[in-house]
């Protein structure tokens, strides 16, 4: 194995180490684990992970709220086939307006 893959190897399992490390520390906060690693720690865990989940459903009835008025405007959007039907229409309407004036215009 050539010198530099040696190196580079080491350099990635230093840096592998060093951000283990740093996520053991922000998961354990700044005092590092708990000691008792008790029922007291899992019970204030587990109100935090319910107030967590008192806010991700409060979110989530929000989004559904959004999510069904956006559909009731889509649903009364028109489709594409209407659309094309009605400029269809428009133009054939006022080609026949603009033949029926010239035939008035040109019988004078």
């Amino acid at each position: 194995m050539p010198q530099d893959q040696t190196n580079l190897d080491t350099s990635r399992t230093l840096h592998w180490m060093e951000d283990l490390t740093q996520r053991r520390r922000s998961v354990d906060g700044p005092g590092g684990p708990p000691h008792d690693g008790g029922m007291d720690d899992l019970l204030r865990r587990v109100a935090a992970l319910e107030g967590d989940l008192k806010e991700i459903k409060a979110d989530l009835k929000a989004l559904t709220r959004g999510m069904s008025v956006i559909e009731g405007k889509l649903s009364n959007m028109p489709t594409t086939f209407q659309m094309l039907t009605w400029f269809v229409g428009i133009a054939l309407g006022l080609t026949g307006l603009v033949f029926t004036i010239a035939r008035v215009v040109g019988a004078h």
